[in-house]
């Protein structure tokens, strides 16, 4: 790992540990140049992101909006949330994991998933980037172990990172199922490929594979890395929250550092995929339309369509890998939204 890519994770840690992160003024004026550009795109399922530090939901369109959780703020929010198949919403919120009804019922007790920062003693936990299984019956999630002294009026100060694992729970109990560490990778930002395997990361690796497939509780398959640019580690980007379509032909990540003030050479990559022992074929790109960093992109159910989101809000287009430049037509379709995820529940 280079001591700018460290850098950037910690900074990001830093940054969510201290409560700091904005992912988007509530209630902020989208300038009349981008949201002249929203349109409706029909299509299937629903989106959930979001807005203010809050857990919203709308409709694939980015119509419908509904907020879901109220007691979020942009100092105290709740993580990206991911949905089931069924529309139960996962997110988590400091150390805590929630489970919501599509309604945005709470169907059980917030489950305490990592001791937070206010605990006793040098060594602190923080959940991230949650992800619940198809099914609805588990949870992977990215586990932070940061050491140092928290001052909760100030934010972090002294914080050093330690290690950053993948960790799978139950669903409806928290309980610990498994956890994948690998010595000297950071594995974060995993996305379930079907309800046994998961996609992980390990952005900063410098000299081995970033894109990896998991087996909670088996194997660990490396997959491949960046070499858009050359061969060199010094050529290669950070690759990271990605998310393949469900019949597996396609996949999306974010390419380059994506941190506030360091996100210019960030972009969406979008990839066809032919196999899990071959290298996936780059086909086209996205940069930053509202300013960045840029979110998690998210593909449709039937995987024609992708989701993301920017400083502006969350967009949407259709994909085809057959068209010049992908046939992009990005639609701002939820002003100051961000980080979506787009599951079959309607």
């Amino acid at each position: 790992m280079t001591h700018r890519h460290a850098h950037t994770l910690l900074v990001a840690v830093a940054v969510t540990a201290s409560a700091a992160i904005a992912l988007g003024p509530a209630d902020a004026a989208v300038p009349r140049r981008v949201a002249d550009t929203t349109a409706t795109q029909v299509t299937s399922g629903s989106l959930v992101y979001v807005r203010g530090g809050n857990v919203w939901r709308a409709r694939a369109d980015g119509s419908g909006r509904r907020r879901l959780t109220r007691n979020g703020t942009p100092r105290d929010p709740y993580s990206p949330p991911s949905q089931a198949n069924n529309g139960t919403i996962i997110a988590v919120r400091g150390p805590w994991l929630y489970r919501f009804a599509p309604t945005g019922r709470l169907l059980r007790r917030p489950m305490k998933v990592a001791a937070g920062l206010r605990n006793a003693g040098s060594l602190h936990e923080l959940p991230f980037s949650p992800a619940v299984s198809p099914d609805g019956k588990n949870v992977a999630l990215t586990k932070a172990l940061l050491q140092g002294a928290y001052d909760p009026s100030t934010g972090t100060r002294g914080m050093t990172l330690l290690s950053v694992t993948v960790e799978y729970r139950k669903a409806d109990s928290g309980a610990k199922l498994a956890e994948r560490h690998v010595a000297g990778d950071y594995m974060q930002s995993p996305s379930w490929i079907d309800n046994r395997r998961v996609l992980v990361f390990a952005p900063y690796n410098s000299f081995a594979p970033q894109v990896f497939l998991d087996t909670p509780g088996g194997s660990l398959q490396s997959w491949f890395d960046d070499r858009l640019d050359g061969d060199s580690s010094f050529d290669r980007k950070l690759l990271d929250e990605g998310e393949l379509t469900r019949a597996r032909d396609k996949l999306a990540l974010i390419r380059g550092a994506n941190v506030d003030g360091d996100w210019q050479d960030a972009s969406i990559q979008i990839y066809a995929v032919r196999s899990f022992s071959t290298t996936p074929t780059a086909v086209c790109s996205i940069r930053p339309l509202g300013g960045g960093p840029l979110g998690r992109p998210t593909w449709s159910p039937d995987g024609r369509s992708l989701a993301w989101s920017d400083r502006g809000g969350i967009w949407s287009s259709s994909v085809d890998l057959d068209a010049a430049a992908c046939g992009l037509a990005p639609k701002l379709i939820v002003p100051a939204g961000a980080s979506p995820d787009w599951g079959p529940a309607r």
